[in-house]
C-alpha cells in the first residue's frame, strides 16, 4: 500500500502505511527505507534522515538507501562529504547501476571535482552510451577542465539522441566561443532560444557574441532581453532510487 500511493504522490498516506510496516516487520530494511523517501518528498528531512539511518543500521549495503541519503545530506544538509561517501559506497556494493554512480558524478562536479566527475560520469557511458544526460553531463564537465574539443563532441553526441535539448546547445555554444568558433557558437545560442525563449544566460551568451562579431545592431535586443529576464538556476539532475528499489 505504501508503494500505490507513492506512485499517485499521496505522501502522508504513504507514509502511514510504511510506518505500519515498520511495526509489523521491523526487522526489514526496506520499510524504514520506504519511509525514508516518503518522508523526503513531504519534505520532512529530519524524520527521514533518521529512517534511512536506522535502515543502513540493519542493513548495511542496502543501496537504494545509500543513495537516498546521500543526496539528502547533499540538497538539503550541506554536507558534500559524508554524501560522496554514502554514494561511494552505492557504487562498490552495486557496480552495474547506472543511477549511484550518475548521482556521485554530479555531486563531485557540484563541489568543482570536475575531473573525478567526468571520469564517473565516463563509466556511466561504458554501461549505457545512449544517455543524452550522461553526455550533456560529461561535457559541461569537460568544459570547466577547459577540454572545449572533447566537450564538443560529446554535447554533440547528446544531441544526436536528442535534437531538442535546450541545455545542451546552450553548452555547446559556450564550448564553441571558448575555440574561437563564434559563428558555430551563435548559432547554437540560436538553437538553445528556439526550444527555451526565456533562457536568460542563452540570451546573454548570444549577445556577447554577435558583439563580439561587430553585429551590434544584434547583439543590443538580446543583451536587453537577458536583463529583464528572471535568474534561474540549473536544473540539478539526482536522482531518488525507484520506491520499490531493492
Amino acid at each position: 500500500a505504501g508503494l500505490e500511493f507513492m506512485k499517485f504522490f499521496e505522501y502522508p498516506l504513504a507514509i502511514s502505511h510504511y510506518r505500519a510496516a515498520v511495526d509489523l516487520a521491523p526487522e526489514d530494511a526496506t520499510h524504514r527505507r520506504g519511509l525514508g523517501l516518503a518522508l523526503v518528498k513531504s519534505e520532512r528531512y529530519d524524520e527521514a534522515i533518521i529512517a534511512y539511518r536506522e535502515s543502513l543500521r540493519q542493513q548495511a549495503d542496502l543501496c537504494p538507501a545509500l543513495n537516498d541519503l546521500a543526496l539528502v545530506m547533499f540538497k538539503e544538509r550541506a554536507d558534500p562529504e559524508q554524501a560522496i561517501a554514502l554514494m561511494e559506497e552505492a557504487v562498490r556494493v552495486r557496480p552495474e547501476e547506472k543511477i549511484y554512480r550518475y548521482n556521485l558524478g554530479h555531486i563531485l562536479h557540484s563541489v568543482g571535482r570536475f575531473a573525478d566527475a567526468a571520469s564517473r560520469f565516463e563509466q556511466v557511458l561504458a554501461l549505457d552510451s545512449t544517455s543524452a544526460l550522461t553526455l550533456y553531463s560529461l561535457g559541461v564537465s569537460q568544459i570547466r577542465l577547459g577540454q572545449h574539443d572533447h566537450a564538443r563532441q560529446r554535447l554533440l553526441q547528446a544531441l544526436v539522441i536528442n535534437p531538442e535539448y535546450g541545455a545542451a546547445y546552450f553548452e555547446l555554444a559556450q564550448a564553441l566561443e571558448a575555440m574561437g568558433d563564434l559563428d558555430e557558437a551563435v548559432e547554437a545560442y540560436r538553437s538553445c532560444l528556439r526550444l527555451e525563449p526565456l533562457y536568460k544566460y542563452a540570451h546573454y551568451g548570444l549577445g556577447q557574441a554577435l558583439a563580439k562579431l561587430g553585429r551590434v545592431d544584434e547583439s543590443q535586443p538580446h543583451l536587453e532581453r537577458f536583463a529583464e529576464l528572471p535568474d534561474h538556476k540549473k536544473p540539478e539532475f539526482m536522482f531518488y532510487a525507484p520506491p520499490d528499489a531493492q
